[in-house]
C-alpha cells in the first residue's frame, strides 16, 4: 500500500491504539484488553474488569502477529512470544466472533490494515527455530519426510519432558479425570491390541509407530511379532533401545521407511495406525489405503 512505517515510541503507540479501536470499534463485549510493550492499556478508557488481557511484547508484535492475518500466524506469534493471554483464553472466543461478524466491513479492515504497514516487524523473542522450509510435491516422500524429521527430530528429551513413559504422541484412554497419563496411555494401548484381536505369533503392522509404545506393550502383553515403521530417524533410535532393554528384539523392531516403501512381500495378520493416516493427505488417502488392504 506504499506506507512507511514509522519509527518514533510515541507514535508506535498511537497507530497500535489506532489499530485496535478500528478492529473493535463498538464493540463492547467481555472485558478484552491489550497491554502495550511500555504498560499502556487500551481501551485508554476500560471500565469493564479484564476477563482476558493480550500483551503485546515488543513494536513489532502486532504486525508480526496479523500480517499476514492467517492462523498459522497467530498461533506462532505466541509460540515465539509476539504476545502472551493473561486470564481466561475461552473469553477470547467473543472477541473473535465479534470480528468475524464484520468482515464485510471493507473500510475499517483497509484501516486495519494501514496501521499495521506502518509498524515495524520485530525480532521475535523465543525464534530460536525458523518455521519449516519443506521442498518437493505435497505429500512426496521426500515432503513428507522432512515434515516428519523437521517435527520430531528435535530431540527425544524434548518429547520425554512432557509425553508418558512410553513416550506415546496421541490421546490417552482415561478412566477418571484422576488418572495418571502414564496409566491412561497404557489402557489406550491395551484397548488398540484388544480391538485387533491380537494372538500370538502374528505379524503386526504399526504405521508411524513413533517411539514404539504400540508394538512393545503387542509383542510383550500379546506374543506377537511385531514391526512399526517411522520417518523420524530420532524416534527409531529411541525405540530399537527400549526395544533391545525390554529384551523383546527377537519379537519386535522399528524401521525408518515410508508406508510407500513397504515391499510388496510384505504380508500381515493385523496393521495399526494411531494418529498418522489423517497426515496422509486427501488426495493420497485411496493409495494409503490400497496399500494397507493389499
Amino acid at each position: 500500500m506504499g506506507t512507511l512505517a514509522v519509527t518514533s515510541d510515541e507514535e508506535l503507540v498511537c497507530r497500535t491504539l489506532e489499530f485496535w479501536d478500528r478492529l473493535l470499534e463498538g464493540y463492547a463485549g467481555n472485558g478484552f484488553s491489550v497491554k502495550l510493550w511500555n504498560g499502556v492499556v487500551w481501551p485508554t478508557n476500560r471500565r469493564a474488569q479484564d476477563r482476558i488481557r493480550l500483551v503485546l511484547t515488543h513494536p513489532g508484535a502486532l504486525r508480526n502477529t496479523f500480517w499476514p492475518p492467517t492462523e498459522v500466524n497467530m498461533g506462532e506469534g505466541y509460540i515465539f512470544g509476539d504476545y502472551d493471554l493473561i486470564g481466561d483464553v475461552e473469553a477470547l472466543f467473543d472477541v473473535v466472533d465479534y470480528i468475524t461478524s464484520r468482515h464485510r466491513e471493507l473500510t475499517r479492515w483497509l484501516g486495519c490494515v494501514r496501521c499495521l504497514l506502518s509498524l515495524p516487524k520485530g525480532a521475535r523473542p523465543f525464534e530460536r527455530r525458523r518455521a519449516a522450509c519443506l521442498r518437493g510435491a505435497p505429500h512426496s516422500l521426500s515432503r513428507d519426510r522432512q515434515a516428519i524429521r523437521y517435527h520430531y527430530d528435535v530431540s527425544n528429551e524434548f518429547y520425554a519432558l512432557w509425553l508418558d513413559r512410553q513416550m506415546v504422541y496421541s490421546c490417552a484412554y482415561f478412566a477418571d479425570p484422576e488418572e495418571a497419563l502414564d496409566r491412561a496411555q497404557q489402557r489406550k494401548l491395551d484397548l488398540i491390541c484388544r480391538k485387533l484381536g491380537l494372538r500370538p505369533g502374528e505379524r503386526f503392522l504399526d504405521i508411524g509407530c513413533g517411539w514404539g509404545g504400540l508394538i512393545l506393550h503387542a509383542a510383550r502383553h500379546y506374543g506377537v511379532q511385531a514391526l512399526g515403521i517411522t520417518l523420524s530417524a530420532a524416534q527409531a533410535e529411541w525405540a530399537q533401545r527400549r526395544i533391545r532393554d525390554a529384551g523383546l528384539a527377537e519379537r519386535c523392531r522399528v524401521e525408518v521407511r515410508d508406508y510407500r516403501e513397504l515391499a510388496g512381500a510384505s504380508r500381515f495378520d493385523k496393521i495399526a495406525s494411531v494418529g498418522m493416516f489423517e497426515h496422509v493427505g486427501q488426495s493420497r488417502l485411496e493409495e494409503y489405503f490400497r496399500r494397507v488392504y493389499d
